[in-house]
């Protein structure tokens, strides 16, 4: 099975990852695909899985802007233990050639080239596989590594200097979802990265937060939230048992918007960043961990929402930075443009509703279906149409 796909325009090459199989693969596109038929295509298979120690999956890919290497992020099978990058040369007929590997943080889920090709950044998520209950359960840090293309010199750079008392809390108050008792450090979970030569936006998806990256210093220099969705302004369908889309709005309902991929353009001199707000839990298997709380009665945990059929409700009781008195939802359904500025991010646009317009509308029968699941409002009651990647 295939998973990620990345094309290096410079020689016609998609170089296609297995992460199951350990291989990446090389696959031309220089020959004429133009036409009415679907074409099958092959390549050329390079077994990565071979080259490193510790081989966990590989998670991502990315070519530098001139083409000439590729990079893949590689977990190691310890899920605990520091993951590395491997880089690779292409050759003009599609060929790869290893020019090393790189240590970086621990589960390094997302790899990219800074614009000017200079350094390698690698998400490293760090997130608790096994829960946080489970005999010999470990919630790993999160972190970025920056490596220097060159010399392949590596920084990795956590969150400990957010852990103090007073570091916490200036989160807590700026709307940053953090687990109780729990040191930041431990918690952000590094998930997607966009960047100029400068500075680096990385969404800290469970945490509902960015976090900014001078790449000069290795330092970040500050942490901010996203921001939440308003249901009592903005409607929604969480009802699936109706199967129909019939949106409304809450009062004290919220989801959080939690981005997963993010994507940076400038226009006249400033700087927006658009995320895609998937939603999603820190256990891992989901299932093994209460951080969705499935009320049997379909009631929502605090002001008792009955919307129809299964709910998945954020249990707000195991977290800081939530108001009171307030049900959250998983996700926003949306995508959110943020502007930045110099005290940190600016909302100019988030596109609410319109994901569940838009599918309603055009793919009716398959409303907020499931990707193992055709049947009709399947994921209602958990992250509708859950936007996951953007990009420009």
């Amino acid at each position: 099975s295939l998973e990620i796909v990345q094309y290096n325009a410079k020689n016609g090459f998609a170089y296609a990852v297995s992460g199951v199989k350990g291989v990446l693969i090389a696959v031309d596109l220089n020959d004429k695909l133009d036409g009415d038929e679907v074409v099958s295509l092959t390549g050329k298979e390079y077994d990565v899985k071979s080259m490193v120690s510790s081989y966990g999956d590989m998670t991502s890919v990315a070519i530098s802007p001139d083409g000439t290497r590729l990079a893949v992020a590689i977990q190691a099978e310890d899920y605990t233990a520091n993951g590395v990058v491997a880089v690779f040369t292409c050759g003009t007929d599609g060929s790869l050639t290893l020019s090393g590997t790189v240590s970086v943080g621990v589960q390094p889920d997302m790899v990219t080239f800074t614009p000017d090709g200079s350094k390698i950044l690698t998400a490293n998520e760090g997130e608790p596989r096994m829960g946080y209950t489970a005999e010999g359960a470990v919630d790993p840090a999160g972190s970025v590594s920056i490596i220097d293309a060159k010399t392949f010199e590596a920084k990795t750079v956590g969150f400990g200097d957010f852990d103090s008392d007073s570091a916490r809390q200036a989160l807590v108050k700026k709307g940053i979802v953090l687990k109780k008792n729990t040191d930041p450090s431990v918690d952000l979970e590094p998930e997607y990265i966009a960047c100029d030569n400068a500075t680096a936006y990385v969404t800290c998806q469970e945490a509902n937060a960015i976090a900014v990256l001078d790449l000069s210093s290795g330092a970040f220099t500050g942490i901010y939230s996203v921001g939440f969705e308003d249901y009592s302004k903005v409607a929604i369908d969480i009802d699936k048992k109706d199967e129909e889309y019939a949106p409304k709005t809450y009062e004290s309902l919220r989801g959080i918007r939690m981005p997963d991929g993010i994507s940076l353009y400038e226009v006249g001199g400033a700087t927006y960043l658009i995320t895609a707000n998937e939603g999603d839990a820190r256990a891992w298997p989901v299932d093994d961990e209460t951080d969705t709380n499935e009320i049997k009665d379909k009631e929502s945990p605090v002001n008792k929402l009955k919307p129809g059929g299964k709910v998945t409700w954020f249990d707000a009781s195991q977290y800081d930075g939530l108001e009171s008195g307030t049900d959250y939802l998983f996700g926003a359904r949306s995508f959110t443009v943020l502007k930045v500025t110099e005290n940190g991010l600016e909302e100019v646009f988030d596109s609410g509703s319109d994901f569940e317009k838009i599918t309603a509308e055009k793919l009716g029968k398959y409303f907020n279906c499931s990707n193992d699941n055709i049947e009709m409002e399947d994921r209602s009651g958990k992250k509708g149409p859950e936007p996951e990647s953007v990009t420009t």
